[in-house]
């Protein structure tokens, strides 16, 4: 061990003895930092500067037209794209784009054809036709831009989708109205049928009931009575078809009435909520009055009256809603009742704020101060209006929405009660035929059966008045209908939904702020190893002189010179890491074990390139060379090693790349668990490859390395 330290110190002394090697030591230690600080500092953010790529438009769109609707979507993108400033759009025609891309005037172009609006609305007609836009890239140009271009393209796609569906519920309203119309008729008529084909059934089974009880106080007459039974008997199967064709368009009918009702909910449900964000805005706008000036107290009065306009607005529209759903219920809901006056009173409220606002706005413009009673006054109306709004959304959430869906329950329930009067209807025509048939062959328990068949047809009668009525009562109820309308008022709540049906809510973990913090890790292992590489390549790894020492093993000349080396290599570690946190400010979570992790690995580095060069000479350096190409290509430090072919994937567990920048990324962005230390330990394990390469093999390795390079001094022109 001593002599091992008297090698180092010489060297040590050798060096600070000498200007020029001092000057060539401090270039070895500071170029290998520059090599990492240059391509880090140029990776910072490449992809905040977009706007720098240009991508030609060309809109050669004519446009088309529906329902008297003119729609030029083309147009409508172009529109879009020129507020968009991301990527640096140019707007050209197609033959300049062409021309462009050929050229690499710009990365990539894209033409929209003259047929493209009517191709979108296309979807209107029997004859589908998807509509296409042409996007021509320069791959040629940059490897890497083609990816950035193809970014750009799918935002213009996901545009014209958006577009597309903007259109499309702009007419919504109409064709809503339309099957309203439809609906109302088409349930009048079926609600008629229902209670035609009921009555008509109530008739006959009254007629069997007559009937029946004429046979059983004349057994004399049975069999004439028979036969006038018989005769009286209607054709129940045509009677039963149309009740089942009547039942089938009431439930279509129900069934639409009460989807149209919950769209009804929604669309009150929106405008509560927007009625709720702009009497914040219409607060806020008061409480920037009560400390304004008398400059701008005008402007802000005149402000705030517009927003309480927006709220009288909402308010007589959220009130109208209210009332028309009140008119179409078949019976009074008192949650409704309750909430309407509300309502009513937020109307009268704001009425009163307005007015205070005007004379607070005459004040102002009048130069005089506003009198502090007159803003409580105002900002105590718009507390009220918030309060009782409160209880406006309080009550339309929990109560009314419960006392809607208990009525819609009871509608269905009648439906359900008409459908098992059809069944009972049918039925019932197959026993009076049994029994009268029964009849004519048993004349000995006619009287008996008689007797259960009129019992039988008196409860059904019961049955058919029951539900006549509420069949009747629910006819009342097509004033449902009118809900549908209050739908095709508001389109707007159906495309916005439509346009973005699921909000997407993103969470980093370990968020990295800049690529250029991303990208440390890699460059910074890269320049380290790069910094082993250039100290095999001028300090000379053979100890001069070791008479000097009294003779030296092995052993003690590998240490004693590698000592020199390791110094170097961490000065470089030192040199680069500390810039990449003090200089260029990369992100960086564990700043002292990001030191730590980039000394490690120039120890590591060193020892191994080191070890190759003693015991290979030049041919070692190659290896270290031929080391590093592949490591850059397969470590996984720019594309995701999956990504990469299966001949690296296989090689990347045992690089030592991997190691090295996978614990610094630790550092950089969040250590998770133990990986940062596991990281450490399989990088060591190199040291012992290392080791065992410089001293277990150091006899046989000598012989091979000396004939080599004899043999390469016999060139004289290599070596």
């Amino acid at each position: 061990m001593k002599k091992i330290w008297e090698v180092y110190k010489r060297d040590l002394g050798k060096l600070s003895h000498n200007l020029f090697a001092m000057i060539i030591v401090i270039g070895i230690v500071i170029i290998p930092a520059l090599y990492a600080w240059f391509n880090i500092h140029s990776n910072w953010d490449p992809y905040s500067n977009t706007q720098g790529i240009r991508i030609a438009v060309a809109n050669n769109d004519d446009g088309a037209s529906l329902e008297g609707l003119n729609v030029n979507v083309g147009g409508m993108i172009v529109d879009k794209l020129t507020e968009n400033k991301q990527i640096g759009w140019q707007f050209v025609n197609e033959t300049e784009a062409l021309d462009g891309v050929k050229s690499a005037e710009y990365y990539a172009a894209i033409i929209i054809p003259k047929t493209f609006s009517k191709d979108m609305l296309s979807i209107t007609e029997l004859e589908l036709k998807k509509p296409q836009i042409d996007y021509y890239v320069n791959e040629k140009k940059n490897a890497i831009a083609p990816k950035i271009t193809n970014a750009g393209v799918n935002a213009v796609q996901l545009q014209v989708n958006e577009t597309f569906i903007e259109t499309a519920s702009s007419v919504l309203s109409t064709l809503l109205q339309d099957v309203d119309a439809e609906l109302d008729s088409k349930e009048s008529e079926t609600v008629t049928k229902v209670t035609a084909a009921l009555n008509e059934a109530r008739d006959s089974l009254e007629d069997y009931e007559t009937l029946l009880s004429m046979i059983i106080s004349s057994t004399g007459q049975l069999d004439s009575a028979l036969a006038s039974a018989g005769n009286l008997i209607p054709d129940t199967g045509a009677v039963s078809s149309e009740i089942d064709s009547a039942r089938t368009d009431v439930a279509d009918g129900f069934a639409t009435a009460d989807n149209t009702f919950q769209a009804l909910s929604s669309s009150l449900g929106a405008s509560l909520d927007h009625y709720g964000t702009e009497l914040d805005n219409a607060r806020q706008q008061l409480d920037q009055l009560a400390s304004a000036d008398s400059g701008s107290a005008d402007r802000l009065a005149s402000t705030a009256i517009g927003k309480l306009e927006t709220l009288q607005s909402l308010n007589s529209s959220i009130l109208s809603a209210l009332q028309n759903l009140q008119n179409a219920l078949p019976q009074p809901v008192s949650s409704l009742d309750t909430i309407i006056a509300h309502v009513q009173e937020n109307g009268q409220t704001l009425t009163d704020a307005s007015a205070t606002l005007e004379t607070i706005r005459q004040t102002a413009q009048a130069g005089k101060e506003i009198p502090k009673d007159l803003l409580d006054k105002a900002s105590q109306s718009l507390q009220k209006v918030t309060s009782v709004h409160e209880s406006i959304v309080d009550a339309y959430d929990g109560t009314l929405m419960a006392d809607l869906n208990g009525l819609q329950d009871q509608i269905n329930a009648k439906l359900d009660m008409a459908s098992g009067l059809v069944q009972g209807a049918n039925s019932l025509q197959g026993s009076v035929s049994g029994a009268l048939s029964s009849t004519r062959n048993s004349i000995s328990s006619a009287n008996d059966t008689l007797a259960k068949s009129r019992d039988l047809l008196v409860k059904a009668g019961k049955k058919l008045d029951g539900y006549i009525k509420e069949i009747e009562s629910v006819s009342g109820d097509e004033r449902l209908e009118k809900l549908s309308q209050l739908l095709a008022r508001d389109p707007a709540l159906i495309s916005g939904f439509l346009k973005e049906p699921v909000s997407l809510s993103t969470h980093s973990i370990y968020p990295i702020r800049n690529y250029g913090s991303g990208m440390a890790p890699f460059y910074t292992v890269l320049a380290i190893w790069v910094g082993a590489l250039v100290n095999v390549a001028i300090v000379k790894t053979k100890v001069k002189d070791p008479e000097e020492f009294g003779g030296l093993t092995p052993a003690q000349a590998y240490f004693g010179r590698y000592l020199l080396f390791a110094t170097i290599s961490v000065a470089q570690a030192l040199v680069i890491s500390l810039g990449d946190l003090y200089m260029l400010g990369i992100q960086c979570v564990e700043p002292g074990l990001f030191v730590l992790m980039a000394v490690c690995t120039a120890l590591t580095y060193s020892l191994l390139m080191y070890t190759l060069t003693v015991s290979f000479g030049d041919v070692g350096k190659a290896l270290a060379v031929i080391l590093m190409v592949v490591q850059v290509a397969g470590s996984g430090g720019t594309f995701p090693i999956e990504t990469l072919p299966q001949l690296y994937q296989d090689l990347y567990p045992f690089f030592p790349f991997n190691f090295s920048i996978n614990g610094m990324r630790e550092c950089v962005a969040g250590i998770y668990g133990n990986h940062y230390w596991m990281d450490l330990l399989r990088l060591s394990g190199w040291v012992l490859v290392s080791l065992f390469i410089g001293l277990g093999l150091r006899k046989p390795l000598i012989r091979v390395k000396d004939y080599i390079e004899e043999k390469i001094e016999e060139t004289g022109i290599i070596g």
